[in-house]
């Protein structure tokens, strides 16, 4: 019961619980389950049925690049960081042939191998495979709302025009497909034209 306190969840099923403790029937046609003649008891603050959702959880109102914090935010500028205080070192005892000018040459060319995989890694096997499933789901909704195959149209479509049309909702999915085939519609005109926007706050 406190963590269903701390959550702010599960409160329906919280008074449930404290009226069969009490050997009391419940009347399921009442929202709030309130036991048959017998007052609905206090809600306490901590199970507030106005409670306030707070920001990081409310509903997104526009599409919002993701990011991936370790990846984005600390691997990413300190393997920058890295790479470029190696190269700037090195450049101060480049043309000596001496220990000293090896071992920054010899760090350097790693700080510089270890930035690239980090983008290679982000780019070309984690966001690659993101994308095919993007184009997969783009292609199952089209099916189940249209019951045709998306293929012909996928053709005509880049992958920055399926990835917008991938935040339309179902109804206008078809139509804003065809729209942006035959019109030659950038991304930003495609998602200018949504109204019932499926908002992805998972896409990295």
């Amino acid at each position: 019961l406190s963590v269903i306190g701390r959550h702010g969840w599960g409160r329906d099923a919280y008074w449930r619980l404290v009226a069969r403790a009490d050997g009391l029937r419940l009347n399921d046609d009442v929202h709030d389950e309130t036991p048959v003649g017998v007052p609905a008891p206090a809600v306490p603050a901590a199970f507030s049925l106005t409670q306030t959702v707070p920001p990081f959880m409310a509903a997104p109102t526009k599409n919002t690049v993701q990011f991936y914090p370790w990846h984005h935010f600390v691997l990413l500028p300190l393997a920058l960081l890295m790479a470029g205080y190696t190269i700037l070192r090195y450049t101060k005892v480049a043309g000596d042939d001496d220990q000293i000018a090896r071992l920054w040459f010899s760090i350097a060319v790693l700080a510089v191998i270890g930035l690239g995989v980090l983008v290679m890694l982000r780019q070309h096997y984690a966001l690659q495979l993101q994308d095919r499933v993007c184009r997969l789901e783009v292609r199952q909704r089209y099916f189940e709302v249209s019951g045709q195959r998306f293929a012909p149209l996928e053709k005509q479509l880049s992958l920055s025009q399926l990835l917008s049309l991938r935040l339309a909702g179902d109804a206008e999915l078809p139509a804003l497909a065809q729209a942006a085939a035959t019109e030659k519609l950038s991304p930003k005109d495609i998602q200018a034209r949504i109204t019932d926007f499926q908002f992805d706050t998972m896409r990295v």
